[in-house]
């Protein structure tokens, strides 16, 4: 799978987070499928025990046991901001919200 790294910036510049998105078919709209703790998912540093799960999810829109989509991994960058951002920050919510509804605002590393 082809994945692309970028640095995620929410306007109100609190949040900046690493993360990794698998862009999914321009040709129609699909939903997007959106992993938090991107660390735990894909291998972000080696040797850390994470799940591998790229080879998964790409078995599964290969196979079409899942939609087409466009997926989306975000970094959670230490224990004290997931702990922050995860338990009913509004902040964060409309930071995540916002890439959805706007689309994905980027700087490319």
């Amino acid at each position: 799978m082809n994945t692309e790294e970028y640095t995620i910036q929410g306007s109100c510049g609190k949040y900046e987070r690493k993360c990794w998105l698998i862009r999914g078919p321009k040709e129609n709209t699909h939903p997007l499928c959106l992993f938090l703790d991107a660390e735990h998912y894909i291998d972000v540093e080696p040797s850390t025990g994470n799940m591998n799960a790229l080879p998964v999810i790409e078995s599964l829109l290969k196979s079409e046991k899942v939609p087409s989509m466009t997926i989306l991994f975000i970094t959670h960058e230490s224990g004290a901001a997931r702990h922050e951002d995860y338990t009913c920050n509004p902040r964060y919510a409309k930071f995540i919200a916002r890439m959805g509804k706007e689309g994905i605002p980027v700087n490319h590393e």
